[in-house]
């Protein structure tokens, strides 16, 4: 689970807390899935707001993380 507002998060098969945000311009109140593939699902409530992304990894250095992320 991803939540936007917080100011850490863990990455799907670890249990390493990262102590940064993971997605930077996500707003405060942003939910989301991250998985295999560059698979995500993220809502947003206050704007009605529902990204699904399905597909081929967008890279394939990091399969979580991707330029997806924060151009939205």
């Amino acid at each position: 689970m991803v939540l936007g507002g917080k100011s850490n998060y863990y990455l799907p098969c670890s249990q390493l807390n990262f102590k940064e945000k993971l997605i930077l311009n996500a707003p405060n109140d942003m939910l989301g899935t991250l998985d295999k593939n560059d698979q995500k699902i993220y809502v947003v409530p206050r704007k009605k707001l529902a990204i699904i992304r399905l597909g081929n990894s967008a890279e394939n250095i990091n399969f979580t993380l991707s330029d997806f992320d924060n151009d939205l």
